[in-house]
C-alpha cells in the first residue's frame, strides 16, 4: 500500500511484473493522491476498510 510520499500511480510499473503471476490490487488512502479526506479516527477506519476488503476479495 502506498504511503505519504508514494501514490499507488507510482507502483503501477512494478505491479505490472507481479500481475502475470499473482492478483495485484493498488489502494491509495484517504487524504492521498486525490482521495477525500476523512475527518477522524482515521486509523480505525483504515483498518476497518481493509478488513472488509480482505474479506470480499
Amino acid at each position: 500500500m502506498p504511503h505519504i510520499g508514494c501514490s499507488s500511480e507510482m507502483w503501477k510499473g512494478v505491479s505490472n511484473n507481479y500481475e502475470k503471476t499473482n492478483t495485484v490490487y493498488l489502494a491509495d488512502f484517504p487524504g492521498f493522491n486525490g482521495e477525500k479526506t476523512i475527518d477522524a479516527l482515521f486509523k480505525d477506519a483504515y483498518v476497518n476498510e481493509i478488513q472488509q476488503f480482505i474479506k470480499k476479495e
